[in-house]
């Protein structure tokens, strides 16, 4: 009797699942397709067989990504040591592997490319990404599609498309954080 009662059961919460609004909706949900140059040419995330991180334009706005220091946030094998000077270099370590010192002589083990220019020192791309359409790290050695210096890995940036009519953005946020001190004391005091 309780089998038969089971049976009952789950076919009448079925039945109710699949006329519910809610599946109806997740019907039409849809996988976001990302298309990335990792391999030099435009393709689908899914069909690259490389580890990869890309990171949108809507994403930076998103998670406050303003800079390459703040990809660390979305990119949790990324380290990007601060406090050296940015005209010799700025150690980028990807998955614990890179090249610390600021040394002029050494070359960084991940490359950093900007619209497919290999920039010579990290610090040289860490000034803002206001017009950086998608970044994208590459984890492991990407020596036969980038050359020398991507031991490690290496940082490509996409800047937007020039657009036909002029346009402009931005954000201004303004936070105010207050506080006060109570005195705690017993009543009848």
């Amino acid at each position: 009797m309780s089998r038969a009662l089971s049976r009952v059961l789950v076919v009448a919460v079925t039945s109710v699942v699949a006329a519910s609004p809610i599946a109806a909706s997740d019907a039409t949900l849809k996988l976001e397709e990302v298309i990335v140059t990792a391999q030099k040419r435009a393709q689908s995330l899914q069909d690259v067989p490389i580890a990869i991180t890309a990171v949108s334009q809507e994403m930076m706005w998103n998670q406050n990504i303003f800079d390459v220091l703040d990809l660390q946030k979305a990119v949790p094998s990324l380290t990007i040591i601060e406090g050296y000077n940015r005209a010799n270099g700025v150690p980028v370590v990807i998955r614990g592997m890179g090249t610390l010192g600021a040394q002029p002589a050494f070359e960084g083990s991940v490359g950093t490319y900007v619209d497919g220019m290999y920039r010579a020192r990290p610090g040289m791309v860490l000034s803002s990404m206001l017009d950086i359409g998608q970044v994208e790290i590459l984890r492991g050695p990407q020596g036969t599609l980038f050359g020398k210096n991507t031991t490690a890995g290496a940082i490509t940036m996409t800047s937007n498309a020039p657009e036909d009519q002029f346009g402009y953005g931005g954000e201004v946020t303004l936070g105010i954080t207050a506080g006060s001190a109570l005195p705690v004391t017993s009543p009848g005091r």
